[in-house]
């Protein structure tokens, strides 16, 4: 009979907290690595982060991989990869942010060239 996966609780805003694979997030996140295997922590707060980027960042650590990026989600995305130093995410992210740069046109609306301004200041 197989082991049962150990698993370990992410306190969320506005709604029950979270259990996930131990393993998926120590694998990916030396911070967690820290927290819950050299600490010995079973639970974590996340509720800096709204709920929904922290499931988002959840079934990305699952996958593995990263599809489309919403514009709205990247700011918090990035954020959430760079507290855990998830450096793939991170990277994925750049590469999301360098592929919207590399697309801007002379016709581009202000409104989204302030975006691109705005995020590059941040993740620099």
């Amino acid at each position: 009979m197989a082991a049962a996966e150990e698993t370990v609780t992410l306190i969320i805003k506005d709604r029950d907290p979270l259990i996930v694979s131990k393993l998926r997030l120590v694998e990916n996140s030396p911070v967690f690595a820290e927290i819950f295997v050299e600490l010995s922590q079973n639970e974590h707060d996340l509720s800096d982060f709204t709920t929904e980027i922290v499931e988002m960042f959840i079934t990305l650590l699952e996958d593995g991989e990263v599809g489309e990026i919403r514009e709205e989600d990247f700011r918090e995305l990035h954020k959430i990869s760079s507290v855990f130093e998830v450096r793939w995410l991170q990277e994925s992210c750049r590469n999301w942010l360098e592929q919207k740069i590399s697309a801007v046109e002379e016709t581009m609306e202000y409104e989204t060239f302030l975006y691109l301004a705005e995020e590059c200041y941040l993740i620099i």
